[in-house]
């Protein structure tokens, strides 16, 4: 039995099938989405989404949510919706195609000895290195343009033409409580979750839960990081004596494809990682303790 994790499939993009044939080549029961499993959560993207779980997946599939799955298409924002509105057309296309979502449940999936514990996790800036004020983080940008020139430039050239670098998730996330009240629910959430789990208890969280695992370059690009995860969620990790946690969203910006921290296995779910791409695998009826990607390299 093999449980197979795989975060950030941005569905639609070009590399979406050497992802599925990652997916076949790993020989996996269970596939665990790692949130951002699309883009944009319209309904193209979860019909492309359909689409690629009949022609590549195994049967059984959990997933948690991951910040694309929050953001407002243009009509939404438009008509003053929320992200829990993007959130809830995705539930219903989880629920209409089978799919398990460890967001809204209080207990574990378990498969065999194993319980799988998780929920999108999400941000509160405390990940962002020291200089950096709410106001930077609230217009998602260092650099003091205002969220109303960020929109601005968004609408004239789109994203990644405007002046120097920022974030979209200020621009089509919106959500009706404190970003830090959203790391607390989703770390309540897990706890309860994993108070209801037995045997090898593993823990999938769309955000990072630790800073240790990241990789800080000394430049404004670190400014990103605020967006990264938060040190409350591993919380219930070390409450719960988890055997391993498996996180996406930083894609490339983690210092390993799996980290050791404590005596606690972080991996990274990103398939396209850039120093061990494949298949982040756990295989628990040979060993409770082989973790490997699809071309055998293993831990």
């Amino acid at each position: 039995m093999r449980i197979g994790f795989a975060s950030d499939l941005h569905i639609p993009n070009s590399d979406i099938h050497k992802i599925g044939n990652m997916i076949v080549e790993s020989s996996v029961d269970i596939l665990v989405l790692v949130g951002d499993v699309v883009n944009l959560p319209d309904d193209a993207s979860l019909r492309k989404l359909a689409k690629f779980l009949d022609k590549y997946s195994p049967n059984r599939i959990i997933a948690v949510l991951g910040n694309h799955e929050h953001y407002m298409s243009k009509r939404m924002r438009e008509k003053g919706r929320n992200s829990i509105d993007a959130v809830n057309r995705v539930k219903r296309f989880y629920k209409d195609t089978g799919i398990i979502l460890l967001d809204q449940t209080t207990r574990p999936y378990r498969v065999g000895r194993v319980s799988l514990a998780g929920c999108v996790g999400w941000y509160d800036y405390s990940l962002a290195p020291p200089g950096y004020t709410d106001k930077d983080f609230e217009a998602c940008n260092p650099f003091g343009y205002s969220l109303k020139e960020v929109e601005t430039c968004e609408k004239k050239a789109y994203w990644f033409n405007c002046p120097k670098w920022w974030r979209r998730d200020c621009l089509l996330i919106s959500l009706p409580f404190p970003h830090h009240e959203y790391v607390v629910r989703c770390m309540n959430l897990v706890s309860e979750q994993l108070s209801n789990s037995s045997g090898d208890k593993i823990v999938v969280y769309h955000h990072v839960p630790n800073q240790y695992i990241l990789e800080y370059t000394g430049t404004d690009k670190d400014f990103d990081l605020a967006y990264a995860g938060s040190n409350l969620l591993d919380n219930p990790i070390r409450e719960h004596n988890v055997k391993l946690v498996v996180y996406g969203h930083v894609h490339n910006h983690s210092n390993k494809r799996i980290t050791e921290i404590k005596g606690v296995l972080y991996g990274n779910a990103y398939p396209l990682y850039k120093k061990n791409p494949g298949l982040l695998v756990y295989d628990f009826q040979s060993s409770s303790d082989v973790f490997f990607v699809y071309n055998k390299q293993r831990r």
